[in-house]
């Protein structure tokens, strides 16, 4: 009775065992997926489940040695992927969510040291992404916004020190300071806007109001200022009258032309922090006196 009863269970699992082998294949169809180089060597290999890619995609060189890693569900990449130098140091190291870039991208050398780390959001970069060189030190820090730079950013040389201060807006450089070895000025940009504060038409001899504003600030807590000396050939300035306002980037000033047509103004407009003077730029613009 016992030996016929054991025999009877085999039996049944047996049963069991086929029912669900048949019943899990009626649903899925899967299949593996290669493709080779024209020399025949493999060049990536994964599975198709019901004609869409599922799991592990692997690619190689020529010589066999892993390229790419990526992980795909459903059809599209999710999850990590990873790509590869021939030396099998990682590349690029990503991750996708249903398709499309989203969390933290890393750039390596051929060497694995690793030079740049960026963010993904939902297929935009996004946030902050820093450079480094090939002894891991940073040399550059950039705000991204919908993958294009915006905000503040900075280049730094191999001691730390700020080689370079820049404000971007919408992928543009809107405000840029460079610096040379000795931290001396090399190159700026300051983006100002200089307009006049009332639609009456200018006077010889009237004073002019006008209010220059300049548009980006690198520090929160900085002034603009107008340096005006003679302001041109035609010495049609007379006199400036400096007001700050409570928008500590805005200047009003006062302008007495002293001859009619067009009056062109030079000068410099630059940043005061802590009293000083940090950034100065040559500015000319014209106005029109009758």
């Amino acid at each position: 009775m016992i030996k016929k009863l054991k025999r009877g269970k085999e039996k049944n699992s047996c049963i069991f065992l086929l029912l669900a082998l048949i019943i899990s294949g009626c649903g899925h169809n899967s299949e593996e997926e290669k493709t080779y180089y024209d020399n025949g060597a493999l060049k990536c290999k994964g599975t198709l489940v019901d004609g869409k890619r599922e799991g592990l995609l692997l690619c190689y060189y020529p010589d066999g040695k892993v390229k790419l890693a990526s992980n795909w569900k459903d059809g599209k990449r999710d999850g990590k992927r990873v790509t590869y130098y021939r030396n099998g140091n990682e590349n690029e190291v990503s991750f996708y969510k249903k398709g499309v870039p989203d969390g933290q991208i890393q750039f390596y050398d051929s060497t694995g040291t690793l030079r740049q780390i960026g963010e993904m959001v939902d297929g935009k970069q996004q946030g902050m992404d820093y450079v480094y060189d090939e002894n891991s030190l940073l040399v550059a820090e950039t705000r991204f916004r919908n993958n294009m730079r915006h905000g503040k950013a900075f280049n730094y040389d191999e001691k730390g020190n700020v080689t370079g201060r820049y404000i971007y807006k919408n992928d543009t450089i809107v405000y840029s300071i460079e610096y040379f070895d000795n931290n001396k000025v090399a190159n700026r940009i300051l983006t100002y806007e200089n307009t006049a504060e009332s639609t009456n038409e200018n006077e010889v001899g009237q004073p002019q109001n006008f209010v220059l504003k300049l548009m980006h600030s690198f520090y929160d807590d900085a002034y603009v200022g107008l340096l005006i000396g003679d302001i041109n050939e035609s010495g049609l300035l007379t006199d400036t009258l400096y007001s700050f306002t409570s928008d500590s980037l805005a200047l009003h000033y006062q302008l007495v032309p002293k001859r009619t047509g067009t009056n062109k103004i030079t000068g410099y407009v630059y940043e005061i922090l802590d009293g000083k003077i940090e950034n100065q730029m040559r500015i000319e613009y014209e106005f029109e006196v009758k």
